[in-house]
């Protein structure tokens, strides 16, 4: 083989690798898209975001009870984040 064929088969190579990593990055950008437009906030439900909050030690054991009975009385409806 001259030295041409093994400049292509090398370009081929990088051409080969480089595809299949764009091809890769964007089946993994549309599937984040998609689940971020599915209508699920990015944090979880209300009910995650607010058990996270309490896990994290941000609100004490009767706030993380009075806001959760708050959101379990407007379910359905729109609940603002503070009281």
């Amino acid at each position: 083989m001259s030295g041409w064929m093994w400049l292509l088969m090398g370009l081929g190579q990088v051409a080969f690798w480089g595809a299949l990593v764009a091809g890769v990055v964007l089946v993994y950008r549309s599937r984040g898209a998609s689940a971020a437009s599915s209508g699920q906030p990015l944090g979880g439900t209300p009910e995650q975001v607010l058990a996270g909050r309490f896990a994290r030690g941000d609100i004490d054991e009767s706030e993380y009870s009075h806001r959760l009975g708050v959101l379990h009385q407007h379910a359905g409806g729109p609940v603002s984040p503070d009281r």
